[in-house]
């Protein structure tokens, strides 16, 4: 017996070089915090403490905060929830993809502009005129046509 009191430190759980880890018959009290190693030591490693609760123990902890890491250090780039970056990222890049090609390449430009016109004046049940298109699209389209012929 140590004669240990109050909460285990959340940090303890960051450690992942412990092989042995005995905290029973002491005073802790709380929920044990959760880490990648703390949980795999036996419930022994912790009986004894009247307070503590929580995994590895049976002792279920009611309404008690889960106690996790907890960096104060001011360093903002440990919070970043990946979880909600990788979809923003992946929206970003699939718009550039659509976007990008249709700004720098004229022809596809003209391409889609005319097809978007085309399936927007059938949406709307619209009788599709050359009228829509600017006065460069439909000249370029009488060149074209009359190269073929």
């Amino acid at each position: 017996m140590n004669k240990l009191s109050g909460k285990i430190p959340a940090e303890l759980a960051d450690i992942t070089f412990l092989g042995v880890l005995d905290l029973s018959d002491n005073q802790l009290t709380g929920k044990i915090p959760l880490g990648s190693q703390i949980q795999t030591f036996t419930e022994t490693s912790f009986g004894g403490n009247k307070g503590l609760c929580g995994p590895p123990l049976h002792i279920k902890c009611g309404g008690i905060p889960v106690m996790t890491e907890d960096n104060d250090d001011g360093d903002p780039g440990d919070n970043i929830r990946w979880e909600f970056v990788g979809p923003e990222v992946g929206f970003v890049f699939g718009l550039g993809i659509v976007i990008l090609p249709l700004v720098f390449n004229k022809r596809w430009r003209y391409f889609y502009y005319k097809h978007v016109n085309h399936i927007l004046s059938r949406v709307f049940k619209m009788t599709h005129q050359r009228e829509d298109l600017p006065e460069r699209i439909r000249s370029r389209g009488s060149r074209i046509q009359r190269a073929r012929s």
